[in-house]
């Protein structure tokens, strides 16, 4: 022993006689103090493993339990000391608590580490080191407490053991030597160990209770020699045939080492490709399936994130009159009418806090040829690359809904038949009375005729509003001709020419190229083209136009179409036209377009109505080319 551990041991601790003699051992926080008896307790009646050390660090003093952890020989054999107790990556933490020790920064210091047993092995142990000062209050030794932690490294162990079986590939964990420690079920299953005794047995030993799979274990100690070599982790393929048939595997060998470069253990995880391929070909089919239902349905679908539409497919474009690419990136509330965004975001943020399945959202679009369509919009909240996303469709629903209106201008202009059916029979008689005696006052009375005059003109529009009532109530089709839908316009621009002259509004026809025949009773279409013509000509001021023209339609229908650049009609009439009795003129009846919705019915055609306030009007009538 070195003559500081010598003579301050001598002072210190005493003879073997005397115990620990008279030095004392203070606590630097001052709580109390400990003598010489408590020290010597210490080292012989605790099962704790304890170390004495001089100031300098060498080790002078290991009590037994520590002795029997770490070898007496240990006690003389180390340069290093006490820190040569612990493993190389804790020794730096100890050698700083001993300088603040020293140093009196500090009275004591506490750690959990790894202690260096006999034969390279390791134990995990809560240490503390505590300084012993001298008479004179300096620093004499060091005393090192080491408690085992055996409760947390079998804790340890059995995490470890209930991770690697709930591993969801197959496992194996060997020791240095290659003896199998642990393993799960899927591996087991796989080499027809299920029922086999397998921990401390070698795969040399294993191969002797799976027949069908001692190639896969001669190839295992073959794979492990190179894994060992290499040092590092090494992935190896491998072709297998178990109880379960061939199988491809892709494994994964990681030998671990001790820190003097001994061999510890090495882990084998094994992933079967086969399943994976099999798996890998599912999702490719399911991802086919379902990008064709996304990309093939007639419903427009989006992906909105962070202000952008992230996805569309193409029929959401068609929808709009776009292609994917014009619109994919863009602002999807920019094609909605600024007065009708509010509205629309407002109803779908309702229908995502809604535990029931959201109620869908409507609003109009803007197509890229300007026209406007009616638009039917699910959605719900969803994420997308980590950040909150809406994904929904959109339904055209500009026919449907203008066929619902067509049903209930049907269902009302029914109703208003009947009535004016009734309504016409009981007022022409007595019209017809009025007028017969009318005539003979005429001719009987002298003096001043205007009165006449002006009741003769009152019964005729009364004859006139009777005749409109016979029209709705039940249009004659008996009459039914094939007529040029040309000739029919041009009697039409012939009994409006002086009207709109008059009122210096430019009246122009086209008849159109070839003949466009239809089946009908001209008359009854003809009053209500004039009745269109009529309309335009009281929505244009002076020196507008009103333009007639036959053209090729839709579906290899006709098309008659009046377009003026009057003053429009704003949205909210637009959708009543052709209701009986609603009118926006002061002198109308409101059964102008009624009449006219009513004929172009009963000749198996449609109307539409186009307009934008300040800009004009346009009128289509389709009919059914004659066959």
């Amino acid at each position: 022993m070195t003559e500081c551990s010598q003579s301050s041991l001598r002072g210190a601790v005493g003879s073997k006689k005397d115990g620990f003699g008279k030095a004392e051992w203070m606590q630097e926080d001052g709580l109390h103090t400990v003598r010489e008896p408590v020290l010597d307790f210490l080292f012989r009646c605790t099962e704790q493993g304890i170390a004495l050390a001089c100031k300098a660090g060498r080790l002078l003093k290991l009590n037994e339990p520590l002795g029997r952890w770490v070898g007496q020989d240990r006690l003389h054999a180390s340069e290093e000391g006490v820190c040569a107790l612990l493993s190389p990556e804790h020794r730096p933490a100890l050698f700083h608590a001993m300088h603040t020790i020293a140093s009196g920064e500090t009275s004591s210091w506490q750690a959990e580490v790894d202690v260096l047993a006999m034969g390279g092995a390791r134990f995990p142990a809560q240490a503390r080191m505590e300084g012993i000062p001298g008479g004179d209050g300096k620093l004499l030794y060091y005393l090192l407490h080491l408690k085992k932690l055996a409760q947390k490294q079998e804790e340890l162990g059995g995490l470890l053991a209930s991770a690697i079986r709930q591993f969801p590939e197959m496992i194996t964990v060997k020791d240095g030597q290659g003896r199998w420690l642990e393993s799960n079920e899927l591996c087991l299953r796989a080499l027809g160990l299920a029922e086999v005794e397998y921990r401390g047995k070698t795969d040399e030993e294993l191969a002797s209770y799976s027949q069908q799979a001692a190639s896969v274990f001669a190839e295992c100690i073959r794979t492990d020699e190179m894994a060992w070599a290499s040092g590092r982790p090494m992935p190896f393929l491998e072709r297998m045939i178990g109880p379960e048939g061939p199988r491809t595997m892709e494994i994964l060998k990681v030998p671990l080492f001790h820190s003097d470069g001994s061999r510890k253990g090495i882990i084998t995880i094994c992933r079967d490709e086969s399943t994976w391929e099999r798996k890998l070909d599912e999702l490719e089919k399911k991802e086919t399936l379902y990008r064709s239902l996304v990309e093939e349905t007639m419903a427009g679908v989006f992906l909105y994130s962070r202000g952008k539409a992230r996805y569309l497919n193409a029929r959401f474009a068609e929808i709009l009159g776009y292609s994917p690419e014009e619109i994919e990136g863009q602002p999807l509330l920019s094609f909605v009418p600024k007065e009708e965004r509010s509205a629309l975001l407002a109803a779908m943020r309702a229908g995502w806090r809604r535990s029931a399945p959201p109620q869908p959202a409507s609003c109009r679009a803007i197509r890229k040829d300007g026209s406007p369509v009616e638009l039917e919009v699910h959605s719900r909240l969803t994420t997308f690359r980590g950040k909150l996303a809406v994904i929904g469709t959109i339904l055209d629903r500009t026919e449907q809904n203008r066929a619902e209106e067509l049903l209930r201008k049907q269902e009302k202009l029914s109703v208003v038949g009947q009535l004016a059916a009734g309504m016409a029979h009981e007022i022409r008689n007595p019209l017809t009375s009025l007028n017969g005696f009318l005539y003979l006052l005429q001719t009987r009375i002298q003096g001043p005729r205007h009165y006449f005059t002006i009741m003769q003109e009152e019964l005729k529009r009364i004859n006139a509003i009777v005749n409109e009532f016979l029209i709705l109530a039940n249009p004659q089709t008996d009459g039914y001709r094939v007529h040029s839908l040309g000739d029919l316009l041009l009697d039409v621009y012939r009994e409006l020419e002086d009207e709109a002259a008059g009122k210096r509004i430019g009246l122009s026809v086209s008849p159109g190229e070839g003949e466009a025949l239809v089946l009908c009773e001209a008359n009854l279409l003809k009053q209500a083209f004039v009745h269109i013509g009529r309309n335009g000509l009281e929505a244009t001021s002076p020196g507008g136009r009103l333009e007639m023209a036959v053209e090729q339609g839709k579906d290899e229908r006709h098309c008659v179409r009046f377009t003026d650049n009057g003053r429009g009609i704003p949205e909210e009439r637009r959708s009543r036209l052709g209701e009986p009795f609603y009118t926006t003129k002061e002198k109308g009846t409101g059964l102008g377009l009624t009449l006219v919705f009513k004929v172009v019915e009963a000749h198996g055609g449609t109307l539409e109505i186009n307009s934008r306030i300040n800009s004009g009007t346009t009128v289509l009538v389709y009919l059914p080319p004659c066959k």
